[in-house]
């Protein structure tokens, strides 16, 4: 988690790092039980061990991008529609915040298009907590910033 939110900004750069685990590299399964975190165990079954975390420089302030792969387009999709609140304390966990704060307005995913792609974005009070998106059937991104999910989107049609 340190990694992730201190050190210089790097706008552009991309440093290449794999979490290991007895010399092999660490399995979303792994990485997820280490943090605490537990996922539907339907939506876990539709991920492929290996999973991409990263931290992409948006102006002044880092921020946090999940790609996962998916082996059931069709099982992971459900999964993720019924898990959609329970992905939020993922992302507080990653950047080292305890809890979701509470408000009296409740949060509400609502449908976007982006790049031709049907995108998912939370929204609470006027501001965007979490998005994602299937970039294809077999790779899943999540991050809490706009800009974050623009770049990731560009670049892969690029």
């Amino acid at each position: 988690r340190q990694a992730i939110n201190d050190g210089a900004l790097n706008a552009g750069r991309v440093i290449h790092l794999i979490p290991t685990q007895s010399d092999q590299a660490l399995t979303l399964r792994s990485w997820l039980e280490r943090l605490q975190i537990t996922l539907p165990e339907k939506l876990s079954q539709a991920l492929e061990p290996k999973f991409l975390l990263g931290r992409y420089d948006d102006r002044d302030q880092p921020t946090v991008f999940l790609l996962l792969k998916t082996s059931d387009y069709e099982g992971a999709f459900t999964m993720l529609r019924q898990a959609e609140q329970e992905l939020v304390p993922l992302f507080y966990l990653l950047t080292g915040r305890t809890s979701f704060s509470s408000s009296i307005t409740t949060p509400a995913f609502i449908n976007q298009l982006r790049n031709n792609l049907e995108t998912r974005r939370l929204i609470k009070d006027g501001q965007t907590i979490l998005l994602y998106a299937f970039l294809d059937q077999t790779t899943i991104a999540l991050t809490e910033n706009e800009n974050t999910l623009s770049e990731i989107l560009n670049r892969r049609t690029n």
